[in-house]
């Protein structure tokens, strides 16, 4: 399922506890962000494929900038 945006309202089931980080699955959105668009594709959540597509597009774009530079700042630092 897609990941919860920054300001959302979700249930969610936790299946994964450890001592600084939590990880959940995303089972409902409750108030959904003004970002949360529905997805185009039939198969969203399945393939994963377009894992952003519930995000509008400019959304998508600083989702993935940040990705990419916190992967570069990860290598830089020898992490990877």
């Amino acid at each position: 399922c897609d990941p919860p945006r920054i300001g959302e309202r979700v249930e969610f089931a936790s299946y994964k506890v450890k001592p600084n980080y939590e990880v959940a699955d995303l089972t409902r959105v409750i108030s959904a962000s003004a970002q949360r668009v529905e997805p185009r594709c039939p198969h969203f959540g399945v393939c994963g494929g377009c894992s952003m597509q519930h995000l509008e597009s400019g959304a998508q774009v600083a989702a993935k900038q940040r990705v990419t530079a916190l992967r570069f700042a990860t290598k830089a630092n020898g992490a990877l």
